[in-house]
């Protein structure tokens, strides 16, 4: 009786294992796993940014944009369009936004509006305080009458108020108002 008992348990020890191994053996082999290299730059076409509140007061356009980080973005060929009374435009050859700072590193600057004109080889716009200041040589037409150059100017958008720090020159011209 001994041994009849040990063969049952043999035979139901056998039976027991029997489905873990062919489960086992039939499972399937995990998805290969591919290496995907992630950059920490991204490029973007056609890049628009607008500031955030309640009023609109500028747009950022640029044809071509490279996030580096999360913070810098490296813009070519920008445009800043300022949208208050008098709508202003500042673009430039190439560009760094710092987001964090809001402040917009400008080099081959342009300015242009209905009543000022003004260039300068780098600058900084700073979107809290709606300022351009050059530490460059530049120069401004206001109005096409009065032209003034200089080194280090400032130009305060929101008070609208143009200050030249060293080596001024000025002109007037007569013109029709």
């Amino acid at each position: 009786m001994k041994e009849t008992i040990y063969k049952v348990a043999t035979l139901l020890a056998v039976v027991s294992i029997l489905p873990f191994i062919i489960f086992v053996a039939r499972r399937e082999l995990p998805p290969e796993k591919f290496h995907v290299e992630t950059h920490k730059k991204q490029l973007i076409k056609d890049f628009v940014l607008e500031s955030r509140g309640e009023k609109r007061s500028w747009i950022l356009r640029a044809p071509e944009a490279v996030f580096e980080g999360k913070e810098t973005i490296i813009l070519k060929r920008p445009k800043l369009l300022l949208l208050e009374e008098e709508e202003v435009t500042i673009s430039a050859e190439r560009a760094t936004y710092h987001q964090e700072k809001g402040e917009l590193l400008l080099e081959d600057v342009r300015v242009e509006g209905k009543n000022i004109k003004g260039k300068a080889d780098r600058g900084i716009y700073r979107t809290q305080e709606e300022t351009f200041l050059a530490d460059s040589r530049c120069a401004v037409v206001l109005k096409g009458r009065f032209s003034v150059e200089g080194k280090g100017c400032l130009l305060d958008f929101k008070n609208k108020r143009v200050i030249i720090r060293s080596e001024v020159k000025s002109a007037f011209r007569e013109g029709k108002e």
